[in-house]
């Protein structure tokens, strides 16, 4: 993929998270950066330097707390993107719940593919137990984002409405991203 190519589709996708972010997280930022402003972030926020992408709740000056999702645009992807997304979403709806991300990600896992599933299924084994949920379902953030055109109809259908059902839990009803689903 040609450098320019590349820089687009990132910002392309930060704006699209930004625009939901907004609706779920007011204040929360999306933050590029070249590989050095990166691992110094990553000092900053107790990140891992060779991550491609990081969120943090920090603390503001009057008190409050803000999102920040840091990617290393020199690294990262589209998917990258959307893989923070996910975390951000899935905990400023539900918290730090390992149950509720299971009951999600089961939910999910009865309208994937069988491929899918693996896939997402071999993503999570390197995270703790109690991690695994929320990686899968940070991870089928950035699958579906990236790869829904691939997918059948009736599978997207399906896992649009899905999508839709969480989205709808997220913001309250305020967004619903897959219009006229059946």
């Amino acid at each position: 993929v040609p450098e320019e190519e590349k820089r687009n589709e990132i910002i392309d996708a930060a704006k699209r998270a930004q625009f939901v972010l907004s609706q779920i997280a007011p204040g929360a930022k999306i933050m590029l950066h070249d590989n050095d402003s990166y691992m110094d972030k990553m000092k900053t926020v107790k990140g891992k330097a060779t991550s491609n992408g990081n969120f943090s709740y920090k603390n503001n000056v009057d008190g409050s707390y803000g999102v920040e999702v840091q990617i290393n645009a020199e690294k990262a992807n589209a998917g990258t993107i959307f893989h923070e997304f996910g975390h951000v979403a899935l905990l400023e709806k539900f918290g730090n719940s390992a149950e509720e991300f299971g009951r999600l990600k089961n939910v999910l896992s009865s309208v994937i593919s069988s491929d899918v599933n693996n896939r997402l299924n071999d993503f999570v084994k390197n995270y703790n137990y109690t991690e695994r949920s929320e990686e899968f379902l940070a991870e089928f953030t950035s699958i579906f984002m990236e790869d829904a055109e691939e997918m059948s109809q009736g599978a997207v259908a399906q896992i649009a409405m899905a999508i839709n059902a969480i989205m709808r839990k997220i913001t309250g009803g305020r967004y619903v991203p897959f219009k006229n689903i059946n």
